[in-house]
Order: structure tokens, then C-alpha cells, then sequence
């Protein structure tokens, strides 16, 4: 069975560290992010999802990113940045709830043999519901790290240069 970890365990094994976490390890401490990007993205095509249903996905996740990215300013702060995220995660939980409970209510008509065809309907609307909350998810996990985890960085650089510069 193909699983994430293992893609990911054999790509850093295929270049030369010993786990995905070590290879992370270094990135981060080589200031070498895009390492990490390119890597994920040679592991994602070999994921068992097809490479086009993977686009179309990130091709929504930018689209929403692009959008909140026009309406609103940057993170001011991971604080900000971790809010937004967890408020966005409390809506998605929040669409699975509701699905849960239409859920319920459709095992009560299979039981009793009544038309669940309705309450069908409303699960699948609830259902892309939920999809549209997920892709938010996932669009301010990456404006998180563009806004956030990239200014880290750049403080970082910084401070070394500065450092470097005072010896």
C-alpha cells in the first residue's frame, strides 16, 4: 500500500538523508524552503490521486488564496495568521456536523423505508459546502506561510547578515 510517509521517507532516502523529517531538518536550517516545495511536488505526482485532479484542487486553493489576497492585507502576525486558520477550521468542522446529523436523519428513513432522495440533496449541497470550506483551509494555510513563515525567514537572513556584518 502507497502511503504519504512512505513516498516521502523514500524521497529523502533517494537523496541521501535518512527520513523525511531529517531532510526537512536541513532544509530549514539551510534556509532552503524551496527545497521542501520542490520535493512536495515531485512526491504529490506520485501519489495514487491523479496528477489532474491534484491541479484542479490547488488550481481552486490558488483562486481562493488570489481572492482573500485582493480583499485583505497580509498577516499581520502568526497570531492573526493562526486565527484566521483556526476560524476557518471551525466553519469546515462545522459543515461536518451538519452533514452528520443529515446523515442521521437518512439512516432513520433507510431504516423505516422511506424516500431518503431528499435528504440526499441537502447532504450533497452540505457536502460541497464542506469542500469550499476545505479548500479555504487550505488557502490560508498557504497565505499563512507566505505571509508568515516567509517574513520569519526573511527576519532570519537579516539577522544573520547583521550578525555577520558586526564581526
Amino acid at each position: 500500500m502507497i502511503t504519504l510517509e512512505k513516498i516521502k521517507d523514500d524521497y529523502a532516502k533517494e537523496n541521501n538523508y535518512k527520513s523525511w523529517n531529517e531532510f526537512i531538518e536541513y532544509c530549514c536550517s539551510s534556509n532552503l524552503p524551496h527545497l521542501i516545495a520542490k520535493a512536495e511536488e515531485e512526491i504529490s505526482s506520485k501519489l495514487p490521486l491523479s496528477n489532474k485532479k491534484v491541479d484542479i484542487i490547488n488550481g481552486l486553493v490558488q483562486r481562493e488564496l488570489d481572492f482573500a489576497q485582493a480583499k485583505f492585507p497580509k498577516f499581520a502576525s502568526a497570531h492573526e495568521g493562526y486565527a484566521v486558520l483556526l476560524e476557518e477550521i471551525q466553519e469546515m468542522d462545522e459543515e461536518m456536523d451538519i452533514i452528520r446529523v443529515i446523515n442521521d436523519v437518512f439512516w432513520k428513513k433507510v431504516k423505516t423505508n422511506s424516500d431518503p432522495s431528499d435528504t440526499l440533496h441537502q447532504m450533497k449541497l452540505n457536502v460541497l459546502n464542506l469542500i469550499k470550506e476545505a479548500i479555504q483551509v487550505a488557502a490560508m494555510i498557504k497565505r499563512f506561510e507566505n505571509d508568515v513563515l516567509n517574513m520569519q525567514h526573511k527576519k532570519l537572513i537579516c539577522n544573520e547578515l547583521a550578525k555577520d556584518e558586526e564581526k
